[in-house]
């Protein structure tokens, strides 16, 4: 026990436990102060002493207390197992002879269990030197009320080698010592202590010298100890006064060393430490060595830091004014390992930190804050490129990729309309283009093969310029349409076979004004991605005509021809002053069509009617005329191109005897080098071997427009294959 003991007293308590073994000694102590009347009851039985309910108690039965008792003698419960139900009421002890060495404790356990409950509340146990003494081999579970003692709250004996239980599930165990050396718990002895719940506070809380102590959660309580560290004033045995709210001891001479689980709860020391440990030999303490390898924390609440007892892998993390103890992170999860964000957007990465006990917080990293930024999972694309967001928690850490693409806004090709031109120019003057060329491209990167804007081919090359973090402009073109290319073969002649459908079944004269290729190219700085084919809201595309061509045109019928996806579709088109407009969603090979009815009859059968056709250096049809036998044909401008001059047509026309192909003849122009400006308007050299029909070609323009003063049909029939994805 605590103070010190007379030798009488100490071989007297042997004695007694001695024969405490040897003889079934059920109850002592019967002089109670309310033995007049009924203070307990088992069942329907009442008694009128809390001894006689105890002596008289079945195993596993309940004694519940009718009355508050003062006792003048220790109640020794020797091998009973029963529950006291406190049911509110106080059960208190006289001092014996005035002093507390004398005066054992109200109630002793030897080879029983006894489980204390208080349904009602405000019922507690009082005694000096403890409220109940737990030895040789006995077991004490309080699920509520209240165990004070002057000196402990409850206690054991080092002189019992016997293993004890100790289990605090609720309630409060106290002391309340006037000198300030006690302890709510005292445990010299082997055996165990789990405290799972409830109030343990004292001059220290608990002390273990020997045994187990398994502190598994203060549920809304905790471990207190409110007296100052009176270690060396300390001298023979009893606690060490050391304050703490638990503290460990290493004494030498016990009957074993102890060991501390704490995984819960919450430890405070006014004058303290929360978690002590030390050795006591001779009086005085002094550092244990090992302690740490008897001693694991991996939880709990601590106003001291307890890091010297943390478990490996375990920390003390300091919050506010304590240090709360939580495994260390030992992995994070990202919900997302990859992002791919457009420019000026933001998606928030969440982190789940492995255990989820861990008090690990998560910083963020980005390892290229001008592609994109964190703060707080939340990752803001900023330009271009692709950066790595790191999400770091202890020494875990996980990584996530973000590809930051941007849209830029297209720059349809316009045309001033204003202006005098000297051959037709095509523009797309549509306030609209731009918000609708960027729609498409968005739903195009947004539903990926299911858009219905592109092709399969398209889509994966956005799909990876996109996560390369690569810069995506819709380029649309309007340009003349190159008649050299050999691959346009298959336009041309489905124009052209429409082109006289329509001049047979209308007996007009039809002549194109100017062949177009209408085209919307997906890119990037460096790639051509492919094109988009169609467009969910039609354009309107603009057609600039030369003052005299737009004069002779307007008495005339404009109109469009588009060949696309094998099918030739004749579109609307107006005529204002020298303006052609017309719209369209769909991209590819276009004509723009002059047509004037016949106003002369249809030739009669007088004669054979012979079908005269002139076409250029490549093949284009420029005009086609019906020509009574033996007459002459009219002849269109021949076009003009670059590096060549033009000679003659190869077949006579003067005097026409059967359907002819008239075929422009042209001349190289001496090899030498052709000086035309450069895109910075400065001089440069082209060579001119081959003969440019493409975008710097103007056959089909000149000759088609030198044609609207013919009173003869002329039709010009050019084609391009729209360009390919690859190209």
């Amino acid at each position: 026990m605590k103070k010190t003991i007379s030798l009488f007293v100490s071989v007297l308590m042997i004695g007694s436990l001695i024969m405490g073994n040897l003889v079934s000694v059920n109850a002592v102590g019967e002089n109670e102060i309310n033995d007049t009347e009924n203070v307990a009851e088992i069942g329907e039985t009442k008694y009128t002493s809390l001894s006689d309910a105890v002596q008289n108690v079945a195993e596993g039965q309940t004694i519940k207390l009718l009355n508050d008792i003062n006792l003048e003698s220790t109640i020794d419960v020797n091998g009973k197992s029963f529950v006291l139900e406190l049911n509110g009421k106080k059960v208190t002890q006289s001092l014996t002879g005035e002093s507390v060495n004398k005066t054992a404790a109200p109630i002793r356990l030897f080879d029983s269990s006894l489980i204390v409950n208080d349904s009602v509340g405000g019922g507690s146990i009082f005694g000096y030197q403890c409220a109940v003494g737990v030895f040789v081999n006995s077991k004490l579970t309080l699920n509520s009320g209240t165990l004070k003692g002057e000196w402990y709250g409850v206690a054991g004996n080092g002189l019992n080698n016997n293993g004890t239980t100790i289990t605090i599930n609720g309630g409060s165990v106290l002391n309340s010592d006037p000198d300030g050396t006690g302890a709510a718990i005292y445990h010299p002895q082997t055996g165990e202590i789990t405290i799972n719940g409830g109030t343990v506070k004292g001059d220290l809380g608990i002390q273990l010298c020997a045994g187990n102590l398994s502190v598994v959660s203060i549920n809304g309580g905790m471990i207190e100890g409110t007296g100052e560290d009176h270690r060396v004033d300390k001298t023979g045995d009893g606690a060490v006064p050391d304050g703490a709210a638990i503290s460990i001891v290493n004494r030498p001479g016990y009957s074993s060393v102890p060991n501390v689980t704490i995984s819960g709860g919450t430890f405070k020391s006014v004058y303290s430490e929360g978690l002590l440990a030390y050795t006591w030999s001779k009086n005085t303490a002094s550092e244990w060595t090992d302690a740490k390898d008897h001693i694991q924390v991996i939880g709990g609440t601590f106003d001291s830091d307890p890091t010297d007892y943390v478990k490996a892998g375990y920390k003390a993390y300091p919050i506010e004014d304590t240090f709360k103890v939580a495994p260390i992170a030992t992995g994070i999860e990202l919900s997302d390992t990859t992002l791919t964000l457009e420019a000026g957007s933001n998606k928030t990465l969440t982190a789940t930190v492995n255990p989820n006990e861990t008090l690990d917080t998560v910083t963020w990293e980005s390892s290229d804050p001008k592609i994109a930024v964190v703060e707080n999972g939340v990752v803001k694309a900023v330009a271009p490129g692709k950066a790595t967001i790191t999400a770091t928690a202890g020494n875990a850490k996980a990584e996530c990729v973000v590809s930051v693409y941007k849209v830029e806004n297209p720059t349809p090709p316009s045309v001033d309309t204003q202006k005098p031109v000297e051959k037709p120019q095509a523009g797309l003057n549509d306030e609209k283009a731009p918000e609708i060329l960027n729609d498409t491209l968005n739903d195009i990167i947004s539903k990926g093969t299911d858009s219905v804007y592109t092709d399969e081919k398209t889509v994966q090359n956005i799909n990876d310029a996109i996560a390369s973090g690569e810069t995506i402009t819709v380029n649309p073109t309007v340009e003349e349409i190159n008649t050299a290319n050999p691959q346009a073969s298959e336009d041309i002649k489905a124009i052209e076979k429409e082109l006289k459908q329509i001049t047979q079944e209308n007996n007009s004269v039809t002549e194109v004004a100017m062949y177009l290729d209408l085209s919307v190219l997906v890119k990037t700085p460096t790639s051509d991605l492919g094109n988009i084919t169609v467009l969910p809201k039609p354009l309107t595309f603009t057609v600039v005509l030369p003052n005299a061509v737009a004069e002779n045109a307007k008495d005339k019928d404009v109109y469009v021809l588009r060949m696309h996806e094998g099918k030739v579709d004749k579109i609307k088109a107006a005529l204002t002053d020298n303006v052609i407009t017309f719209e369209t969603d769909r991209f590819s090979t276009y004509a723009v069509v002059f047509e004037e009815k016949t106003v002369t009859p249809a030739p009669t059968p007088e004669g054979p009617i012979h079908e005269v056709t002139f076409v250029d250096m490549n093949g284009a049809v420029l005009k086609i005329e019906s020509v009574k036998d033996g007459e002459k044909a009219t002849a269109p401008a021949a076009p003009t191109i670059e590096g060549y001059t033009f000679i003659k047509w190869d077949t006579d026309f003067s005097k026409v005897t059967k359907d002819l192909v008239v075929t422009a003849v042209y001349e190289k122009l001496p090899v030498e080098e052709v000086v035309k400006p450069d895109d910075k308007g400065e001089n440069k050299t082209e060579n001119t071997d081959n003969p440019s029909t493409g975008d710097k070609t103007n056959a089909s323009l000149y000759s088609a427009f030198a044609l609207l003063g013919l009173v003869s049909a002329a039709l010009v029939a050019v084609e391009k294959k729209r360009r390919s994805l690859s190209r």
